[in-house]
Formats: structure tokens, C-alpha cells, sequence
């Protein structure tokens, strides 16, 4: 006697395969539309955003024109311009407040305001040119230049130029420390138990990269120096990396990133055979490089020793980093338009 089921059990199999294929299309799609790169349009900046950073859900940067320097901040798509001036030296920004360096006629001032540009502020002004300030909302600091005299023999330091550290807290402002050397330019990178981290850059033909760490009533020690302007960060557990030359190659082209523990300072390379240049941000991942001349960021991987690049559309190109995202411009730009987008990290 036929089994009655005979006839349909081929059309079950069937249906089960296509079943199958189905789920594993479904899925496959799914995963590729999680995958796939997409850069999200943020805004439409009047140049390349430069010294970017993103707080909490706010981006901040500096746009330079022709006739000006403007302090930016993009939250949801939305642009609002915080101050213009005729140069902008220094930006720095926490979730609570924005500080920058700002030129205003004859004198430079060192200004704040809220993330939003509500509270805006003078906190200082002076004839000499400021090089770097720093803020976490509670408290502030900046870098001056003092002059030496005419006579001095500036390439040897004691004798040259000196850096004076300020500190602004309450309201009150005064002179923290003095360093034994000038700079060209510098950055603040933070403070942690009460000791604030200097990068300043040296002009003596060479170009050479020294950091500090800077107590109040302490001499500033001088913890690491590396030839050529260098990109420096103290991220939120405290340690400071910087870039530097590449410590395996000797080509130009390959630098590495090297990092220091708070209160201990020792320098150590973590990452090497990376793309000399570049600037360092933190992010959920990790810490990495933009900008280094490459089509791609690079995430650095300490357990690698190396840097891991990261996938990027070929019409983007990576200017910041924070978050989960990266910073990213049309390749395409116009005079004053500049398509200013996110791509996520993969």
C-alpha cells in the first residue's frame, strides 16, 4: 500500500529549504544594513572643521574664512555660530562650558559661554598673544608667553622666552607655574589630581614637541620630548598619549603613538607602524588617529601593537572623532559650503 504522505513530502522539503534560504537572505540582509556605511549629514559648515571635538551630543569646532575665525557648536543637526573673531588661537570645550582664545581688535581675550552660547563671558585680556586655554566648566587655564629681553640668547632656554601656566578658579586668576622655555604653540590637555598636563611646541629650526606636568608650588617636570609638532590627549582615565616618530621604521611617512600613566609618567610606545601626523581623539573604541594624510582613520590597538584601520566611503574624508563616530567632510567641497557628516565606526 502507497504511503499517502509520498506525493507531499517533496513539496514539504521544498518549503523547508525555501523557508531557509529566506531566513538566511532576511538575516544577511540585516546584517549588511547594519554594516553598511552611511554618512548621516550633520550640517553645512563655511569650511573644514578644525580643532573638533564632540562633548556629550554636541559637536564644537572652529571654522576659518576669509574674513573670519567662528566658534561652532552642532547639536542635532542644528549650527549655531557662538563667536567670531579675527583669530582664534585655542578651543576647548567640556559638557558644561566652551572656552577659546579669541582676537578683538588690539588685544586677545580669553573668552567662555555655555555649550549653547548662553553666559558668554571675558574671563582675561591681554597685548600678548595667548597660546593655549583649557576649561572643565568649574575651572580655567591658560598659557602665556613671557618675552625676553632683546639681548638674550633665545636658543638657549634659561635665557630665552619663558611659559607662564594661569588658573582661574571662583573667579580669581593667578600665575600657577613658569616653564624655562618658549613655545610657538601649545595645548593644554587637562587636569587630574590637581596637576595640569602642557604640550608645547619649540621653533629652533627643528621643530621638537616637550610636555609637562604642571603643580602649583611644584617645579613643572618635563616628562617626554619628540621631534616635530605633535598631537597630544589626556583621555577620561587620566593617561596622556601623543604621537611621535615611528620607533620600528626609519621612513618619515610612519610615525606611532606613545602614552604615559598619570603620576608616574613613564613614557611607553603603544602603537607603531601607524601614518606619521595625525591628530589623537577618544572615542568608545579606543583612542584614534585622524587626519595623518591617509584616506582612513586608524583606531589604535594596544593589544596589537599597530593601528587598524577603519572602513571609510570614498567620498568622505575624516577630519575628528568621538563617540561612535567619525567627523567627516565631502571630498566634493565648495567655497563656503562644506557638507559636514557622521559615519559610524566598524
Amino acid at each position: 500500500m502507497k504511503d499517502p504522505d509520498h506525493t507531499t513530502r517533496p513539496t514539504v522539503r521544498w518549503a523547508i529549504w525555501a523557508a531557509g534560504i529566506l531566513v538566511i537572505g532576511a538575516s544577511l540582509a540585516v546584517y549588511a544594513a547594519r554594516t553598511r556605511l552611511v554618512a548621516i549629514p550633520l550640517c553645512v559648515a563655511e569650511a573644514v572643521p578644525e580643532q573638533a571635538r564632540l562633548v556629550g551630543d554636541t559637536w564644537v569646532w572652529l571654522e576659518r574664512t576669509n574674513g573670519a575665525t567662528k566658534v561652532v557648536s552642532v547639536r542635532s543637526g542644528r549650527r549655531v555660530v557662538l563667536a567670531a573673531h579675527e583669530d582664534v588661537v585655542s578651543l576647548e570645550a567640556s559638557p558644561e562650558s566652551v572656552a577659546w582664545i579669541g582676537k578683538a581688535g588690539d588685544a586677545w581675550e580669553i573668552r567662555t559661554a555655555r555649550i549653547d552660547g548662553s553666559n558668554a563671558s571675558t574671563a582675561a585680556s591681554m597685548k600678548e598673544r595667548p597660546l593655549a586655554v583649557w576649561t572643565d566648566g568649574s575651572r580655567l587655564a591658560w598659557v602665556v608667553e613671557i618675552p625676553s629681553p632683546a639681548t638674550a640668547a633665545n636658543f638657549l632656554p634659561p635665557l630665552g622666552p619663558q611659559t607662564q601656566i594661569w588658573l582661574a578658579a571662583g573667579g580669581a586668576a593667578h600665575p600657577i607655574a613658569e616653564v624655562a622655555e618658549g613655545f610657538v604653540s601649545a595645548q593644554l590637555r587637562g587636569m587630574l589630581n590637581g596637576t595640569l598636563y602642557l604640550a608645547g611646541v619649540r621653533n629652533e629650526g627643528i621643530r621638537s614637541t616637550v610636555l609637562y606636568a604642571v603643580s602649583p608650588a611644584m617645579p613643572p617636570r618635563r616628562f617626554a620630548a619628540e621631534i616635530g609638532a605633535r598631537s597630544t590627549l589626556m583621555t577620561a582615565d587620566g593617561r596622556i598619549y601623543w604621537t611621535a616618530p615611528s620607533r620600528g621604521s626609519n621612513s618619515l611617512l610612519t610615525g606611532c603613538v606613545r602614552s604615559a600613566e598619570p603620576g608616574k609618567l613613564e613614557p611607553t610606545t603603544v602603537a607603531d607602524w601607524l601614518p606619521a601626523g595625525g591628530r589623537l581623539a577618544e572615542t568608545a573604541r579606543g583612542v584614534v588617529v585622524t587626519g595623518a594624510g591617509t584616506e582612513t582613520a586608524w583606531l589604535v590597538s594596544p593589544q596589537k601593537r599597530l593601528g587598524v584601520p577603519l572602513p571609510m566611503l570614498p567620498d568622505q574624508w575624516p577630519v575628528a572623532a568621538g563617540g561612535h563616530v567619525l567627523l567627516t567632510v565631502h571630498r566634493a567641497k565648495t567655497p563656503g559650503r562644506v557638507v559636514v557628516s557622521t559615519v559610524g565606526m566598524r
